[in-house]
């Protein structure tokens, strides 16, 4: 179903009258509705690689050796599933706010509206409908229509979101276990025999490995979701600043039109958040490793030590197709480019 979005507004787009069409309301449509249905794709037909590679990073054998480290990883876990509550709603609520009002209105004109005057109000969904909306029978068709199109949106972009997050915040917890990990090879190293302490840390190395494959196998999968998720944020929020500065007034369609650009950039904000924090808790291995007791080890440890600490010197990014680390500066980034391109359309249209 969510497939169909992007030609049912192609379809809308000849149906409705040429007059009353908004290009730049169609493109916010269209831009925002990519995205999601390259999401329902997927996950369509990558939800078996998504259960293996989930599966892959939940299992490892030093957590469950270790109560200290099993302890921090139900923790993260915890985190992560309140999270996921929290998200859901708050998305939800959003989404309640600019979609119930024009449905109880549109039922006040058809039951209980006695004056025979029209009251709406307008969608704040950027989307064509072909319905005559000067009547109260089209009204409500757009409402309803708009209010199912929104929620069925919504629900596919917030399984997938969770879905990414989980594996985000899946990696965070495995480098906060590994860096509980150096900590306590740290403490024991001087009481352990140096074959043991050997043995720990070659375990934790195979641990950070792990990681690393991890960390490949999640960006590999969805980068591309990724990539076309910030390019299409970028544009929806330069179009839409564009459409709002036209006819500029403050009043509660400019409000509305705010709560869908927060929720437009709430998604690469959450990408962005949680490759950020993936990046310092890399450092932070690097920082429990170094400050391990290792300098009055033997020069086999020693060694294994350096080599590690040379390959944690590479930071752990996510990245969309290489091409765009998902870090805090990264989200800045996609506000000042939208904002750069809407001065360029802006001004296109005045040289026009």
């Amino acid at each position: 179903m969510v497939v169909a979005l992007v030609p049912m507004d192609i379809i809308s787009f000849f149906l409705t009258d040429p007059e009353k069409v908004s290009y730049p309301q169609l493109a916010i449509g269209l831009l925002f509705h990519i995205p999601t249905v390259l999401k329902a794709i997927f996950f369509k037909f990558m939800k078996k690689k998504y259960e293996t590679l989930m599966c892959y990073l939940q299992y490892n054998t030093l957590i469950s050796e270790n109560g200290e480290v099993l302890e921090i990883f139900e923790k993260e876990k915890d985190a992560s599933q309140k999270f996921n509550k929290i998200y859901t709603l708050t998305i939800l609520f959003s989404v309640f706010g600019f979609t119930v009002p024009p449905v109880a209105i549109a039922l006040y004109n058809i039951f209980g509206n006695s004056s025979g005057r029209l009251v709406t109000i307008e969608l704040s969904f950027p989307v064509s409908l072909p319905y005559n909306m000067d009547t109260a029978k089209g009204y409500a068709l757009g409402a309803v229509h708009m209010f199912f199109q929104v929620h069925l949106i919504a629900f596919a972009f917030i399984g997938m979101d969770v879905l990414i997050a989980g594996l985000m915040r899946t990696t965070i917890a495995h480098l906060k276990c590994l860096a509980k990990q150096f900590s306590v090879i740290r403490n024991d190293v001087r009481s352990q025999t140096n074959g043991k302490a050997k043995d720990e840390f070659i375990k934790a190395i195979q641990y950070l490995q792990r990681i690393y494959k991890g960390h490949r196998d999640v960006e590999n999968l969805q980068y591309l979701m990724l990539f076309t998720q910030y390019i299409c944020s970028v544009a929806i929020l330069a179009v839409g600043l564009y459409r709002n500065s036209k006819d500029f007034k403050v009043d509660a369609v400019l409000f509305k039109s705010c709560g869908f650009f927060i929720i437009v950039l709430f998604q690469p904000f959450l990408y962005c958040y949680f490759g950020d924090m993936v990046t310092r808790e890399a450092e932070n291995v690097k920082t429990a490793l170094y400050e391990s007791d290792w300098i009055g080890s033997r020069i086999g440890y020693q060694r294994l030590v350096l080599l590690t600490l040379t390959r944690l010197n590479r930071p752990l990014i996510f990245t969309c197709g290489k091409l765009i680390d998902l870090s805090n500066p990264a989200f800045v980034t996609i506000v000042n480019t939208s904002y750069s391109a809407f001065n360029l359309l802006k001004k296109s249209n005045e040289s026009f």
